[in-house]
């Protein structure tokens, strides 16, 4: 069975930006401490997209 890996391009994660300062503006509203969530939003980012780019490496090494 051949799956077909989707990407996500910045241009697309950029459309995100939007409902984050939505959920950023919700959180300042209901008075909880939000000055740590672009911090958080931002190492998230990155975290996923080392962890997929370390999937993509691993699922198309070559065994043997």
């Amino acid at each position: 069975m051949k799956t077909e890996m989707v990407t996500i391009g910045w241009g697309h994660l950029a459309m995100l930006l939007p409902l984050v300062l939505v959920v950023i503006g919700i959180l300042r509203r209901w008075g909880v401490e939000s000055a740590n969530a672009p911090y958080a939003i931002a190492r998230m980012l990155v975290q996923l997209t080392l962890i997929g780019y370390l999937l993509i490496f691993i699922f198309s090494a070559r065994s043997g």
